[in-house]
């Protein structure tokens, strides 16, 4: 997706009867091993969690999750702009209405851990507890956030893959 598109996007929500929200969350896998400067700034309680081996997925995780955000997206009348999966974390871009950011998350999280869970019979979290969630207040803010995202995997290169969602 273009930033034409991404403006084109942004106006169309801004004016909407329903003002839009836009929103750059980040989810990462339970035990994932996140920088010590992230996990300060995040609040994530990762000293209890020292030492376990993180949940890592795959590209067909990637298809899957995409799927499983998607359906929630539209169950939640969200829409996501733009997504980057790779092993142990997700990147996504969500335009919302009126509808808290925590039960955006929530519902997000929990709908995919449940997929997860089913497909691939594992027990137990799949995502660590913390999020982050950074608002973007203007098309700049959006437009940094979709590039970030969209060359996230290249910050990664130890990462085996990465998998880009985008839609419009």
């Amino acid at each position: 997706m273009g930033l034409t598109e991404i403006y084109v996007l942004y106006v169309m929500c801004m004016y909407m009867a329903n003002l839009c929200q836009f929103h750059h969350l980040t989810f990462v896998t339970k035990y994932s091993r996140v920088p010590s400067e992230e996990i300060a700034l995040l609040r994530y309680d990762a000293m209890m969690e020292i030492g376990r081996e993180p949940l890592m997925f795959d590209t067909k995780w990637s298809e899957l999750i995409w799927t499983a955000f998607k359906k929630q997206a539209q169950k939640l009348w969200i829409k996501i702009i733009i997504g980057n999966a790779l092993p142990d974390h997700v990147h996504i871009v969500v335009a919302s209405n009126d509808k808290p950011i925590s039960e955006i998350v929530q519902k997000l999280k929990g709908y995919t851990s449940y997929v997860y869970n089913h497909a691939f019979k594992h027990k137990g979290p799949v995502w660590a507890v913390w999020y982050s969630d950074t608002y973007l207040d203007n098309e700049k803010h959006l437009e940094n956030a979709v590039e970030y995202i969209k060359n996230n995997h290249l910050k990664h290169q130890s990462q085996s893959y990465y998998v880009r969602w985008e839609s419009i």
